[in-house]
């Protein structure tokens, strides 16, 4: 199987987002989820990082 393939159970979360498309905005968007309290134990949050040249 594909390293970058896993598998969740969505029942173990109360939310789970994806988000795609940080182009080095990685900080920014951790910033904001911790100003507005974001609950990293609760969510499941899958983030796109793999790097794209400019």
């Amino acid at each position: 199987m594909n390293e970058f393939i896993q598998t969740l159970n969505g029942k173990d979360f109360k939310s789970i987002y994806v988000v795609g498309d940080l182009h080095g905005a990685f900080s920014l968007l951790m910033n904001k989820l911790i100003s507005i309290n974001f609950d990293f134990e609760q969510a499941l949050l899958h983030k796109d990082l793999k790097y794209k040249a400019p």
